[in-house]
């Protein structure tokens, strides 16, 4: 069911332990708030979809989870010791070959290559990927291929939680179901936690436990919806009432706009 909107603009999540949270936290660029005293929390083992309209705070929020940005007030608390990201943009090095590219946080550790050599090329087929692609250059594969590395890279870590900033939002439709359900699949098998920010609030409710509807300045968070069902597994009619839904309740249609439809 989903929840009524939060008065004080933050959930708390139904079940399972709290492990990430932000506390109040507030942000400004350039003398523009971002957004102000927003907080929310995310139990262990959950995958927590936010959504909501470009300018938000959508990324913001997952870039103070990451310690990539400090908050201007307010706090994180988060108990999780590996943290990785995937951006919306695959970000591999031109210069390096896929292979590589998935090796760098390895490397960055001061891992020795000959050691995770064995789990690069069994990631890779399990993500979809030919060995052979591992020794192509980024510009010699594909968009969805590109990703792949991406996600490989950080599931390479170990991560305990999973960061991840619209990674599919630039694939086609077919091709972005199989990487959302490749997704839900290595966080289920791994036990990870994962905030994953999305336009899309089908991709949401398709692969989430929990959906947070965030909304511009000053509204922040506005509303949660938990789903039910296990992300990934559900049927394309529940997916798109759940989606009707959400768009029934004001604070969310108001959030997305009606003439924003072509892209829910």
């Amino acid at each position: 069911m989903a929840q009524a909107p939060c008065r004080a603009g933050g959930f708390r999540p139904d079940r399972g332990d709290v492990m990430l949270a932000w506390k109040s936290v507030s942000v400004s660029r350039m003398g523009q708030e971002v957004f102000s005293d927003i907080s929310l929390e995310v139990g262990q083992g959950k995958i927590v979809s936010l959504v909501g309209p470009s300018g938000c705070g959508k990324t913001t929020l997952l870039m103070i989870a990451a310690g990539l940005i400090d908050a201007d007030r307010g706090r994180l608390e988060c108990d999780f010791c590996n943290p990785a990201m995937v951006f919306q943009e695959p970000r591999l090095l031109p210069w390096k070959r896929a292979g590589d590219n998935m090796a760098f946080g390895l490397v960055a550790q001061g891992q020795r290559r000959a050691v995770f050599q064995h789990r690069i090329g069994a990631l890779a087929m399990t993500l979809g990927l030919d060995l052979r692609d591992l020794d192509k250059y980024p510009h010699e594969l594909s968009g969805g291929m590109r990703q792949r590395v991406a996600l490989g890279r950080a599931l390479l870590i170990e991560p305990d939680l999973l960061l991840l900033d619209e990674p599919f939002s630039a694939l086609d439709v077919g091709l972005r179901q199989e990487l959302q359900d490749l997704l839900v699949r290595q966080i289920s098998e791994r036990g990870l936690t994962a905030v994953f920010i999305t336009h899309d609030l089908i991709e949401a409710a398709r692969i989430s436990d929990v959906i947070v509807v965030m909304d511009q300045h000053p509204h922040g968070i506005v509303y949660q919806h938990q789903m039910p069902g296990t992300p990934g597994c559900r049927m394309e009619r529940d997916i798109f009432n759940a989606v009707g839904d959400l768009l029934a309740v004001p604070v969310v249609a108001r959030a997305f706009g009606a003439q924003d439809t072509d892209r829910l």
